[in-house]
């Protein structure tokens, strides 16, 4: 008891516990090696002497400084990241610009690329408006001033918009910028964000948030999907995250993928990265602002990153443009469109979970430690063995578990013994209990039955998946020499993050000798199936920019 490999379950097979292994001991690589390109970027983004001070506007026409605090301190902004020129949202009924009366309306990031660099010398104020969905509206502005101007107006670091904030109760907390969500948001492009980590949602909370988000994907097709990824905007998980996201455009085209509405990276971080202009970006205020250049368990923030993003949405109904919710990770790489279950709409129709064959509660060790954060699981049997992606769930089902999902975590973070029994997969096994516990009935499959994805070289087919998982090296060796390699940890260097790589090939044409790492046969299933992968990722990569680092 005590090592992180205590849980394995006893029926992993031993080809799964080498490459299980393996992925362990490679971590503290993989995040190490991008300590450096963190470090260059959080100290770049410091020397800016510029931070947004939020005015709002109410709509009798009187203003302030302040901001104004919802029932979660929420304060509506809109943010140019052009950095040129001061930007406006105007949230109404739509009747001031009939440019733009969607949020994924593409006109969005054409007019204000182009009010970008056509205004940066004037300073001119660039307006937008959209349908709120609520109410009343308040119209918010915002402008650049120095940090002087702030702190001689009696500003905080975090009424500033600095990264200083810890989450206490005197600054605000939650979504503070409207996300323009469409594909093709050029940079410049709005974001929206928040500027603390604190939720601390009530089982009241949680069902007003998940009735209204039930209400919103009631207004959207049965079989549309947005799909959400999840982020540090490290180095490592962007160069997969850019990989996943073009090849996800590239399914998108293909019949069936047009189900795909809208894409959203949720990135848990205190700062912009370079690629908040090519993803659609949440960025929430993690927990760990250390993690931005580098800490041990950047997973740790996932689920509360995700909470802030469905409170957001409860304000904002635009920000969910699917009635499934699709929960991705940057290292997947899509092959083909997915299988809905059914229509969204349909209660009867369960969503889709995928299966860990290391993911055991049942196992006693694990059991035990469940049945302490959980007394009310009394049927331990029944939590699922999997992981908070990839899911396919409503988003009425998300808002219900992902807050016991952040509780959860945050027991086990604190608590040694479980968070030493779990491991490197405990927010997994956090995510699995927040399932059973709110009665989320979801359709866990196994390659290659699986509809969701596949792992190779674990698995040697795609089966039915939609993507695959590349989370395992595949290394070919002959005469125990290694011939060929591709292990998403040789890749983590900024200059690749900006420019993605061509990925070499396996050697072809396929060869009987060859064997993996554990000794395991390359059969030419596995053989072929990892060339189509590589291959995918390719013809995703040949489509990406090279983006300029931000100054």
């Amino acid at each position: 008891m005590g090592s992180k490999h205590d849980l394995l379950p006893s029926h992993l097979s031993k080809r799964g516990l080498k490459l299980v292994l393996q992925k362990v001991s490679l971590q503290t690589v993989a995040i190490v090696s991008g300590l450096l390109a963190g470090f260059l970027i959080g100290h770049l983004y410091q020397q800016h002497n510029q931070v947004v001070l939020v005015e709002h506007l109410y709509t009798n026409g009187q203003s302030t400084a302040k901001p104004v605090k919802t029932s979660y301190g929420y304060k509506l902004v809109v943010h140019d990241f052009s950095g040129l020129v001061d930007s406006s949202f105007h949230a109404g009924s739509g009747s001031s610009s009939s440019s733009s009366s969607s949020i994924i309306d593409p006109s969005f990031s054409s007019s204000s690329s182009g009010s970008s660099s056509s205004s940066s010398s004037t300073g001119a104020t660039n307006s937008r408006t959209v349908d709120s969905g609520a109410s009343t509206h308040t119209a918010v502005r915002e402008r650049r001033i120095s940090l002087a101007e702030i702190n001689a107006a009696g500003g905080t670091a975090a009424a500033a918009g600095t990264s200083g904030d810890s989450g206490s109760s005197s600054s605000s907390s939650g979504a503070e910028g409207q996300q323009r969500f469409h594909e093709g948001c050029g940079k410049g492009c709005s974001i929206m964000f928040s500027r603390s980590s604190t939720t601390g949602l009530t089982e009241a909370d949680k069902q007003r948030i998940s009735a209204a988000l039930k209400k919103r994907a009631a207004e959207l097709p049965g079989d549309s999907i947005h799909a959400l990824m999840t982020g540090n905007g490290s180095p490592y998980q962007n160069i997969q995250g850019r990989i996943m996201y073009s090849s996800m455009k590239l399914v998108q085209q293909m019949p069936g993928g047009s189900n795909i509405k809208a894409f959203t990276r949720i990135m848990h971080r205190t700062a912009d990265d370079d690629l908040v202009g090519e993803f659609p970006t949440f960025r929430a205020y993690p927990l760990q602002p250390a993690c931005d250049t580098w800490c041990e368990f950047p997973v740790k923030d996932r689920a509360n990153a995700v909470v802030q993003w469905l409170m957001a949405a409860e304000q904002h109904p635009q920000l969910i443009q699917g009635a499934w919710l699709l929960l991705l990770e940057s290292d997947y790489v899509w092959m083909k469109p997915l299988e809905l279950p059914g229509s969204a709409h349909d209660m009867a129709v369960q969503g889709y979970g995928f299966t860990y064959d290391y993911i055991d509660p049942s196992y006693p060790a694990a059991a035990k430690v469940i049945k302490r954060m959980c007394p009310e699981c009394s049927q331990v049997s029944q939590v699922p063995h999997s992981g908070p992606s990839p899911v396919l769930l409503r988003p009425h089902e998300l808002a219900l578990v992902a807050p016991d999902w952040e509780t959860y975590s945050a027991w086990i973070e604190g608590n040694e013994h479980a968070r030493n029994a779990f491991g490197w997969v405990r927010e997994m096994y956090a995510w699995c209990v927040a399932v059973h516990k709110n009665g989320v009935q979801l359709t866990h499959e196994l390659p290659p039955a699986s509809r969701l994805m596949a792992q190779p070289p674990h698995d040697w087919t795609a089966g039915r998946a939609a993507f695959l998982h590349y989370t395992w090296a595949t290394l070919y060796h002959q005469d125990g020499k290694e011939i060929w390699r591709f292990d998403k940890r040789d890749w983590t260097a900024k200059e690749h993050e900006l420019k993605v790589p061509e990925f070499k090939l396996p050697p072809q044409p396929w060869q009987d000798s060859w064997k993996l790492q554990d000794g395991i046969k390359v059969n030419k299933a596995l053989h072929n199936i990892t060339t189509a992968m590589l291959a995918q990722m390719n013809k995703a990569s040949a489509l990406l920019p090279v983006i300029k680092p931000q100054d």
